[in-house]
């Protein structure tokens, strides 16, 4: 096929090219771009992604012809040969040393692109990672590829390789535990609501559905098995060729469930739906996810030139004292192919005041901006919780989208009658205000003060 150069907007990276380090070892070949989705698997200062541990990795394909995608593949290199597309884009087929191609493949775009990895079933060191893009009739449409660090092991040698110490994989463990959420990264999975799978073991997570906390409401899932051998499965390149995915008995594949799922049954989502998860592994490492059902992208795959924007906040509750400020801190991401021009605003309690930090962020495809909301706490705020609406307003072509945040601001010391309060409130649509000490809380500190006395 005929290759053309096209600029690489990475989600990842938070960057474009021009904006990348200088010696950041991203290619790309193809009309489409390519974008990873996971946030942490970002080049460093080297140019490299470091990745460790054991993730779902989400990509996403942007520009004409993206829709005809069919299959996601993974390969990657040992040796890690320095290539570029002045020759490898021309080359019939991709080769940078002793490679496996195609060693994991997604071939259901439906449910989104992801490839599952494990990375201490390799050693340690540096690698040629690659992902191509092929059409129902294995005709490869884009490929996308870097180089990648792998450093699981205590041991400083390269070439070390530990996969059965579990103590050193868990202290090594630097990516996030990146969910997979239907619907929103693709179409709901037949005879389900809503279902939220993970690549790893959870220490904790939480699930809030348009502001409100549902993860007690989540049921856990027996989810689905994944990929988790290095046999080639896919594409023409790959030595297994059309080898179906977890049909074949062990050792030629190994399927296993990489981590926790859950499932929503109370009632199908809508498009006006948001889903707000966030998620920490065994190793510390956190995970924020938000998808606006009305703005998601089943499949991964964009076609059209309009920005389709995501906004992610670091955390949905703040303290601050009387006379202080709360600050929320947002993440915004261009998912679409157009630029996105988000206007920020808020509600807040009477005789409270904010600003947005900058003012106005615009957002181009593949890019990842940061705002920070302001809360000004007036000084003689009574303690208690509060509620802010934090809205992002912003054009997609004919259509009008708002991104929604439901935020609270405890002010002083809060306690638990007054988060079941607050809660209580939250569910019935009530207007937000302070919500004072409850009075058993306030009899008891004035019982301990008699007996002191």
């Amino acid at each position: 096929m005929a290759w053309s150069r096209v600029v690489l907007l990475s989600v990842v990276a938070l960057l474009t090219l021009s904006a990348s380090p200088v010696n950041a070892q991203t290619h790309h070949c193809g009309d489409i771009q390519l974008v990873f989705r996971n946030p942490d698997l970002q080049p460093g200062g080297d140019g490299k992604i470091h990745a460790q541990g054991q993730f779902f990795a989400q990509f996403q394909a942007i520009g004409a012809g993206a829709d005809k995608i069919a299959v996601f593949g993974f390969s990657f290199s040992p040796l890690p040969v320095q290539t570029d597309e002045s020759t490898t884009c021309a080359a019939p087929v991709w080769v940078s040393g002793a490679y496996i191609p195609n060693y994991r493949a997604d071939l259901n775009p439906d449910d989104g692109f992801f490839i599952p990895l494990i990375t201490p079933l390799v050693p340690d060191g540096e690698y040629n990672a690659a992902v191509h893009a092929y059409d129902a009739n294995n005709n490869e449409l884009a490929r996308f590829w870097t180089l990648a660090v792998v450093d699981n092991c205590d041991d400083s040698a390269p070439g070390g390789r530990c996969d059965g110490d579990a103590a050193q994989n868990l202290k090594h463990d630097k990516t996030a535990p990146w969910p997979m959420i239907l619907p929103g990264d693709g179409k709901p999975l037949e005879g389900h609501k809503l279902t939220i799978e993970f690549g790893e073991a959870l220490a904790s997570f939480s699930v809030h559905l348009n502001g409100k906390d549902v993860t007690a409401q989540m049921k856990e899932w027996p989810g689905r098995v994944w990929d988790a051998d290095l046999t080639p499965d896919y594409g023409p390149n790959g030595l297994g060729g059309k080898l179906p995915q977890c049909t074949a008995p062990a050792p030629v594949q190994s399927c296993i469930k990489y981590g926790p799922a859950y499932e929503f049954t109370d009632r199908d989502l809508t498009s006006a739906d948001t889903i707000h998860v966030e998620a920490v592994d065994l190793a510390g490492n956190k995970a924020v996810k938000d998808i606006h059902i009305g703005s998601s992208v089943d499949g991964g795959a964009i076609t059209q030139g309009i920005p389709i924007l995501v906004d992610s906040v670091e955390t949905l509750e703040q303290q601050a004292e009387p006379g202080h400020s709360a600050v929320f801190k947002f993440t915004i991401t261009n998912q679409g192919a157009g630029d996105g021009h988000p206007f920020a605003d808020a509600t807040v309690p009477g005789g409270w005041t904010f600003e947005w930090q900058p003012t106005h962020v615009v957002v181009g495809p593949g890019e990842t901006k940061k705002q920070e909301l302001v809360v000004n706490v007036p000084a003689g705020a009574a303690h208690g919780l509060y509620k802010v609406n934090a809205t992002l307003n912003y054009r997609a072509g004919s259509e009008d989208k708002v991104l929604t945040q439901q935020l609270t601001v405890g002010v002083g010391a809060s306690t638990a009658g007054e988060a079941a309060k607050a809660s209580a409130q939250a569910a019935s649509g009530a207007k937000a205000s302070p919500l004072p000490l409850p009075f058993v809380a306030l009899a008891f500190a004035l019982l301990a003060r008699r007996r002191r006395a």
